[in-house]
């Protein structure tokens, strides 16, 4: 008795292409806040510490970008609510890492985190105030997809071991179920190395 094509065919994932890169970015989020002015009044009274900061971190190869501004009349903590205006700029400082080893990024990240240290200290002193809020810095590869071409050529090779090994084991290739690969994802795993990753989602169908 014949058994269907589903019952005979075996299908088996295939392998996603990956690599390991020393990352080259490192990217920290900030958000600068001022109460009592309205918002041009206050844009105004935070731009001369946002100059400050720019001027200290370009000699580390560090730029600040400002994403958002967020403005409310009503401000509170979850037990109490006040009137007065609030205005906060949000956004991000990319500092380019350099290209030697974990020692070198180490030192160069540790002195942006002083700058931006100091930047909650001079904010304090403002007044009105600035409250200066800096979130957990994230290492990245700056162009994922400058290594598109080697992690194809990876895929292909992992994807060639898999087929022979299937073909070395007595089964023949009767399909192939491939859709086309989105973007290169990576994920930090040190201040030496970032692992990229391409997957070509489907399968191969043996018999």
């Amino acid at each position: 008795m014949m058994r269907s094509y589903q019952e005979s065919a075996q299908e088996k994932p295939l392998p996603t292409g990956e690599l390991l890169v020393p990352p080259d970015l490192l990217l920290v989020p900030f958000s600068l806040t001022v109460e009592e002015l309205e918002p041009p009044q206050a844009v105004a009274h935070l731009r001369p510490l946002l100059r400050s900061v720019e001027e200290r971190i370009a000699g580390l190869g560090a730029r600040l970008i400002v994403r958002n501004l967020h403005t409310t009349s009503f401000h509170g903590d979850g037990k109490s609510i006040s009137a007065g205006p609030r205005t906060a700029l949000s956004g991000v400082v990319e500092l380019t890492l350099p290209e030697g080893g974990a020692m070198e990024r180490a030192m160069r990240a540790a002195t942006l985190d002083g700058y931006l240290r100091a930047l909650t200290i001079e904010g304090r002193k403002q007044r009105p105030a600035v409250t200066a809020a800096i979130g957990a810095s994230s290492i990245r590869v700056r162009d994922p997809e400058a290594h598109r071409g080697e992690l194809v050529s990876r895929w292909q090779e992992r994807a060639r071991q898999v087929i022979e090994a299937a073909r070395a084991a007595g089964a023949s290739l009767e399909a192939w179920k491939l859709e086309a690969p989105g973007a290169v994802e990576q994920e930090a795993l040190s201040l030496e190395q970032v692992k990229l990753t391409l997957a070509i989602r489907g399968g191969a169908s043996f018999g």
